[in-house]
């Protein structure tokens, strides 16, 4: 194994790695059949549900676990965060020590303290009990459960139920929104609007960022590419043109 100063990394030789300024690697895993895709962990709009989704559905695909545990360390998630590597420990039961404890040393610092006790306390005496004292609901695989078919296929049939939802690029945007990524929603609902421009909260919820943030360019843009579709809500965007000209900001 080999410690850095980032976080994660993935390759298949001993090759310089490159471009991994914004991350903290506390191991390299290396041959992987599966590339982490460190730069898809910047820019993919819709990517901690997505891995949420994978882990619900593969719960031992490791790669995915340790995606999710360097996302949610690169923003700071620090609830997120103790969910992931609560589920990561109960996946691996009690096996990779070494690994665990690299990792844990690593994230210590965006965790609370409370979560960083279990979490230490668990490797310690390899109890699951004790990482389901303190509620989390972002934990998403049930103490003493993993093991069992009928957990795994619960899962699987409530995600299809739950997946249209967790999908939905409102309900995206808005979570962006809550945490003041406020570019990641305005990436989410400026990509919904031109899919569906019939849907008006898509429409009114980017006009409030675009106005928020005094994005004219981002406003200029999408209102010409919803012109060209047919805008179906067009008194909407006057109204935010409107704004900008009396401030003489067009």
């Amino acid at each position: 194994m080999i410690t850095t100063d980032h976080l994660l990394s993935c390759q298949k030789d001993d090759s310089a790695l490159a471009g991994l300024d914004a991350y903290e690697i506390a191991f390299l895993l290396t041959k992987t059949p599966q590339q982490l895709n460190l730069q898809w962990l910047s820019t993919h709009p819709e990517l901690l549900n997505f891995l949420v989704a994978g882990i619900s559905k593969q719960p031992r695909n490791l790669v995915t676990h340790v995606q999710r545990i360097c996302l949610c360390y690169q923003r700071n998630l620090s609830e997120h965060l103790y969910g992931a590597m609560v589920d990561l420990f109960t996946v691996l039961e009690g096996y990779a020590n070494d690994f665990c404890g690299r990792l844990l040393d690593k994230v210590l610092h965006k965790l609370s303290p409370s979560h960083a006790y279990l979490l230490n306390q668990y490797l310690d005496d390899k109890d699951i009990e004790v990482l389901y004292t303190v509620q989390n609901s972002f934990v998403v695989l049930g103490k003493g459960l993993l093991g069992t078919a009928q957990f795994i296929t619960k899962v699987a049939e409530q995600q299809d139920t739950h997946v249209a939802m967790i999908n939905d690029p409102l309900v995206l945007a808005r979570d962006y929104i809550e945490y003041s990524q406020f570019q990641e929603a305005k990436a989410v609902l400026e990509s919904a609007i031109l899919e569906a421009p019939t849907r008006s909260e898509l429409h009114l919820d980017l006009l409030e960022l675009y106005k928020s943030l005094q994005d004219i360019k981002g406003f200029l843009i999408t209102s010409e590419a919803l012109a060209q579709q047919g805008n179906p809500f067009p008194e909407l965007w006057s109204e935010l043109n409107e704004y900008f000209s009396a401030r003489k900001m067009l």
